[in-house]
């Protein structure tokens, strides 16, 4: 998956737009950071949500992958999402608290795969 460098309805940020951040170098330092992702893709009408490795090397993230999984006979052109998280604090709270509780970094790239 490659590099878009523009923000599209899919991958912009909703709830707190004021969070997000669309700029190369924040979205390298959190690709760079991680190494587990997930890549999330449908075949017919279920969806699928497959943690593997990734690595980023310039514009591509590359996957870890069986050459037999569903997820690598999308084949070219099949479109993916790909989620690293990078998970910076673990908060405990009380089960009656809906609060969020968990502090960290993600990236959503949405693209075609390449084989």
């Amino acid at each position: 998956m490659s590099y878009s460098g523009t923000p599209r309805r899919r991958t912009t940020v909703g709830r707190v737009p004021d969070r997000g951040h669309y700029d190369r170098a924040t979205i390298d330092a959190i690709l760079d950071e991680g190494f587990v992702c997930h890549v999330v893709f449908a075949v017919g009408d279920q969806p699928y949500a497959i943690p593997t490795p990734y690595v980023r090397s310039g514009d591509e993230t590359f996957v870890r992958g069986s050459a037999a999984s569903r997820m690598m006979r999308l084949g070219e052109g099949g479109w993916a999402g790909v989620v690293p998280l990078q998970v910076d604090a673990l908060a405990p709270v009380p089960a009656d608290d809906l609060s969020p509780s968990l502090a960290g970094l993600d990236v959503t790239r949405v693209g075609c795969a390449t084989v």
